[in-house]
């Protein structure tokens, strides 16, 4: 609608962007933000975010000239040192060091910047092997957050707990699917470097089986109703969603999953 009122608002491109983002379409993304640059051809988080798309398609080369544009056109912009980190390999007497360093020093840098920059450093001087300075770094910048988010071990076993309990519910078993004809989906679950993508491939080699790869969905319908239960019901045994939340979930996210790609396939 933004866009159809006024063609060229390049924020309303970016938005959208990453709106393809959290469907998977990333291809999809990276031309919206062409779009929103090429309106505005100073935007630097646009120049950022396409960054971090062209990482997700692989494009590295790419990825990195956009991390180094956003930075040249906001050199403060810590948030694309810390992408910029990721993937490039740092040498002795880089200006980019001593530029994060002095605005790691400033008084007046925010704090999830001080993070970011505290990160990136860490890479840098793990890239020179001056180990000491990166775990110098990655402690602050852990720390930092941890001050910032006003981190406990406490909350995450509450929310565990949490989980446990709301999907351990057996009633679930009994919501029955209104409309059997649409796509299945398939999860797979496991720890990190266990073998996931692997199994996703595997399985997505089957004709009727769409790949659809790690997708932010479900954490996005799910999370806002939780959030709620949490800190409006503080007795465990009250802990539910109902048949209706789980149905709206459900639907929005088959909805979701059938905008990726444009193949007629019974899973995803």
């Amino acid at each position: 609608m933004a866009i159809a009122l006024k063609p060229d608002f390049d924020s309303a491109y970016s938005n959208l962007s990453a709106t393809y983002i959290d469907i998977n379409q990333i291809k999809s993304a990276i031309k919206c933000y062409d779009k929103a640059i090429e309106i505005n051809p100073a935007f630097e988080t646009a120049y950022d975010n396409r960054g971090i798309a062209l990482l997700s398609d692989n494009q590295i080369d790419n990825a990195l000239n956009d991390f180094e544009k956003a930075i040249a056109i906001r050199e403060n912009l810590a948030s694309a040192h810390y992408h910029l980190s990721s993937i490039k390999k740092y040498q002795p007497h880089d200006p980019q060091i001593e530029l994060m360093e002095t605005l790691k020093s400033n008084s007046s840098t925010q704090v999830t910047d001080q993070v970011h920059l505290n990160f990136a450093l860490a890479k840098v001087y793990d890239d020179l092997k001056d180990y000491k300075k990166s775990f110098e770094c990655l402690k602050i910048a852990n720390q930092t957050h941890k001050e910032f988010t006003n981190y406990t071990v406490d909350k995450d076993i509450e929310v565990m707990d949490y989980l446990h309990n709301v999907f351990s519910d057996n009633s679930l078993n009994n919501i029955v699917p209104e409309n059997k004809s649409s796509p299945q989906a398939i999860f797979i679950l496991g720890m990190p470097r266990s073998g996931t993508t692997l199994v996703e491939q595997i399985i997505s080699r089957h004709s009727n089986v769409h790949g659809a790869g790690e997708l932010s969905i479900i954490n996005n319908l799910v999370s806002p109703l939780l959030k709620t239960q949490l800190e409006n019901s503080l007795v465990p045994e009250k802990w539910a969603l109902s048949e209706y939340e789980i149905k709206l979930i459900r639907d929005r996210y088959l909805g979701g999953t059938s905008k990726i790609g444009r193949s007629r396939k019974n899973y995803h």
